[in-house]
Parts: structure tokens; sequence; C-alpha cells
């Protein structure tokens, strides 16, 4: 786990204060292993008096367990934790097409789900070159402005896009930004026509994204798979390259999901 990653997770867990459980639980999480009170209060901000609580209310029902002075994750905790078990199997699937896209690119390489109405980097193989990009596994950013959140946005239900819309305020993040949501649809739809989404330097001015979709075996999108590189780097014969091998490791993950 990163310093920013760390840093990330520390913030979000510190943004729902009135969850105190949650944001123990998740500390616990965190660490996977055995950790004391004060690395717990150092991640969520409680008081270690508030901490030592609930960590004996979860003793009890089996969410946590006591190991010397420290505690880690209960069987109870780890049942509720299977939840998580498609993201492994995302990870395990895709690291052999992570590795050759990056070692073919030489840039960034990401995996990205939806949550909710963000696109999530799910994981990342970082640019084989001094200056890459800027990217945290764990981070959100917004689907409508980045070549995998258009993606996951493809392929949604018409019910879903209605409701994104009513409640995501399109803001223009750079001069390419989308904003429109005409304009977004007839996007979408191009996407689903050719398998794959460019970020156009949409997010971020300076950075230029392609993506394309993974699917589980019953259809569904499971997350999109892609390269990112900073614009000055980005040519029209390296744009073509970075589209064609994205479709490809997609598909072979794609493929590797069913069996």
């Amino acid at each position: 786990m990163t310093y920013e990653q760390q840093e990330m997770f520390q913030k979000r867990l510190k943004d729902y204060t009135t969850l105190k459980s949650v944001q123990v639980l998740s500390a616990l999480a965190f660490y996977k292993k055995e950790c004391g009170i004060n690395e717990i209060a150092q991640l969520t901000g409680l008081s270690g008096s508030t901490i030592h609580r609930i960590l004996h209310e979860f003793i009890d029902c089996g969410l946590a367990v006591k190991v010397g002075k420290k505690y880690r994750c209960g069987v109870m905790a780890r049942s509720l934790f299977e939840v998580i078990t498609d993201d492994d199997y995302l990870l395990e699937a895709s690291a052999q097409e992570m590795d050759r896209l990056n070692d073919l690119t030489k840039e960034t390489v990401h995996l990205i789900v939806q949550e909710n109405n963000d696109a999530v980097y799910l994981d990342k193989r970082g640019a084989q070159n001094q200056i890459g990009i800027r990217s945290v596994v764990g981070k959100h950013v917004p689907m409508y402005c980045t070549s995998g959140g258009k993606v996951l946005m493809a392929y949604q239900s018409q019910e879903w896009l209605d409701d994104y819309f009513a409640h995501t305020v399109m803001e223009k993040l750079a001069e390419n930004t989308i904003t429109d949501r005409k304009m977004m649809e007839e996007e979408l739809a191009g996407i689903r026509k050719q398998g794959y989404a460019v970020d156009n330097s949409e997010h971020n001015p300076d950075v230029v994204c392609v993506a394309a979709p993974v699917f589980f075996p019953d259809g569904k999108i499971a997350c999109t798979i892609g390269v990112a590189t900073p614009k000055y780097r980005m040519t029209n014969e390296k744009l073509n390259c970075f589209i064609e091998e994205s479709v490809h490791s997609a598909r072979a993950i794609t493929e590797k999901l069913k069996s």
C-alpha cells in the first residue's frame, strides 16, 4: 500500500465520522494482518477508548479476534468480505494482460470498475518511462470524461443512464470535456459500435487515454482495461496501437473469465 493510497483511505474514513463501527472494520481490513489500537486510530481519527469498545463488541460477535495486544478480522468479517471476490477474480484474470499491455506500450495501464456513479482504479501498471500518469489504485474519477468511465456508461441500461444524467453535473474539466447530454449519448452509442473509448484530454488536458470493455460470462460489463499517456507522447500511430492492443487484452480477459 503506497503512501498516496493510505492518505486517500484515511481521508475517506474520516469523512464518515458517524459510522464508527464501519471505520474500525474498514481499518482492520486495510491492515489485513494484526494491528493495534494506535494504528486504527491513525487511520480513522477515532479515540482509543471508542476503538477499544467497538473492538470488544466485534470480538463478541466474531467480527474481530484479539492476538496478543493486537487485533485482526474474525471469521464473520471474512465472510462479509467475500462480496469483493469479483474484484479479486478480476485482478487474477487480468494480471497477465495488464503486464503484457504495459510491456508493449511502456505506458500506464489501468483496470477500472464502476462504483455507484464513479469510475474507480482497481489496478494499475506504472509507465516504464521517467514521466508517467499520476493515478492511485482505489481513487474515484468521473465517468463522463474518462475513457474507462465512458466505456462503463456505454454498457448500462437506459434506466441507469437516465438516473445518472439526472444526478450528475457534467462539469467542464478541460477544453474537450463533453458536458451536453445529447452529445454524450451519441458518444456512448459510438463506443458501443466500435468497442472502445478515447479520453481525448477530457479529464486532464495533458493526458490521453483509451479503454476497452471486459465482460462477465452473463454479458454484463465487468471492468475496462486501457492505456494512459501524457499527451505530448501520443501520436496517431501510437493511438491506433493502444486501441488495438487494449481491445485485444479486453477480449482475452473476457475469455479467461469464462473458464
